[in-house]
């Protein structure tokens, strides 16, 4: 729908307006919602707890009014197409996301799965509206993330109870100072984030024009497959990390869990190429057939995306946040001078082969750091990681090369040796079904 209906100029104004939010927002905030979530698990008690918020709703407060105070003076000198909309979007955007964390520090996964799934709903109901038959153009896509976030922080609420349990008095200068402390380098590290993961956006659009920005934006639609996926694992790993933060066993957890990880993605990448030759006529307007020949590295560049927040997570478990924004620093000036330096004779290709580059380098500074701090060892030699390179690039091949009769064969192929890949981890699954649905069964 968006493809037949909105001129890839226009997408690609909402896409760059989209990530210049995607670091204003935790750049204003502090990624306090972070903080919010690794002090609470210091704490077992449902008051503590509570405290916690309250500090932290006191920063997102401040932020708020700071976000505001700047949209205030930019708008002023500056004429901002759909100006309004973009300001709530972000400000409703760090209200979901804070919410986001007391429902999950509190262990209502239920709650904040519902309100994701509700607010989903509502964003596409009201694109199908606006867009597939009133006829409107991007406007309809902020309008729904605005509903989309302020429905999810609503539901939230409902469940969280904050603004009843929140006292003035939980406000504690030191709980204050200390989550200020954490959260500072990751404000920092959200530039460095930024410069790596969506900079490369900005590069297009001054270069190339909003059109092939639009036809960027699109090519990463299909690469939030892998984001939907590892995100419900990451999110789940984040608060494994943090609740085994000071275990004298973590070492195996990490080195057991990143390896399984490595694995995981590297199965996906290569399952996906096939199967996006397949639907891609049938989901994209030829006006942007153009997004379909950069997938294939730009798979593999949110392979390494998603490993490095993995390993991030690590980090932040132990507190020790200022060393990981240096490995982000460092990789986000290459993506930086990679890009410009291959933008001009290898066109979109450069902007997934410059992300590549700056998340493997991230990836391999994050593992030599935590290997000098919790001794994680990656089986980089082992027999499974020649294996997914191998065959990441029979896949890159066929895909190329071959008809798409020719992938539907190497889909179903690979889907069956990912199956035999897996078989330990389905055997543990099918086990863990059958022992819970025997318990409530006899319950």
């Amino acid at each position: 729908m968006y493809t037949s209906k909105i001129a890839a100029d226009a997408m690609g104004y909402y896409d760059l307006a989209s990530n210049y939010l995607g670091v204003i927002v935790p750049l204003v905030c502090m990624e306090v919602w972070s903080g919010v979530l690794r002090f609470s698990f210091d704490y077992l008690q449902k008051e503590d707890k509570y405290k916690v918020f309250a500090n932290g709703s006191t920063l997102f407060a401040a932020s708020a009014v700071l976000y505001t105070a700047g949209y205030l003076v930019i708008g002023s000198l500056f004429q901002i197409h759909y100006g309004l909309l973009i300001f709530l979007c972000g400000l409703t955007q760090m209200l979901q996301l804070l919410y986001t964390s007391f429902a999950r520090s509190l262990a209502m996964n239920l709650t904040f799965m519902v309100s994701g799934v509700l607010g989903s709903f509502a964003n596409i109901t009201t694109n199908i509206i606006m867009i597939g038959f009133l006829g409107f153009g991007i406007e309809s896509m902020f309008i729904g993330l605005i509903i989309s976030y302020l429905l999810q922080a609503v539901i939230m609420e409902c469940k969280v109870k904050f603004l009843r349990h929140f006292r003035l008095r939980d406000l504690d200068f030191t709980l204050l100072k200390n989550m200020t402390r954490f959260c500072a380098p990751l404000c920092i590290n959200t530039i460095a984030f930024w410069l790596l993961s969506s900079y490369n956006r900005v590069a297009i659009s001054g270069s190339m024009g909003l059109e092939a920005t639009g036809i960027f934006g699109v090519a990463a639609r299909f690469t939030s497959v892998i984001i939907l996926f590892v995100s419900v694992f990451n999110r789940s790993w984040q608060e494994l990390s943090y609740s085994m933060s000071g275990d004298a066993s973590r070492d195996k957890l990490y080195t057991t869990a990143t390896n399984l990880y490595i694995k995981f993605l590297g199965f996906g990448i290569i399952l996906l190429q096939p199967a996006t030759k397949i639907i891609f006529p049938f989901l994209i307007d030829p006006a942007y057939g153009e997004a379909l020949g950069i997938l294939p590295m730009y798979y593999l560049a949110t392979m390494m995306t998603s490993l490095s927040g993995f390993l991030g997570y690590i980090f932040d478990s132990e507190k020790k946040t200022h060393i990981s924004f240096i490995s982000m620093v460092i990789s986000g000036l290459l993506n930086v001078a990679v890009i410009h330096l291959l933008l001009p004779y290898l066109g979109l290709h450069a902007a997934t082969i410059a992300l590549f580059l700056g998340f493997f380098s991230n990836v391999v500074l994050r593992i030599v750091m935590l290997r000098k701090s919790v001794h994680i060892k990656i089986q980089i030699h082992s027999f499974y990681a020649l294996a997914v390179l191998v065959l990441f690039v029979l896949s890159a091949v066929i895909f190329y090369t071959l008809s798409t009769l020719w992938n539907a064969v190497w889909l179903a192929v690979m889907a069956a040796a990912a199956l035999f890949a897996f078989r330990p981890q389905i055997r543990q699954g099918i086990a863990f079904v059958k022992t819970n649905l025997l318990k409530k069964s006899k319950e």
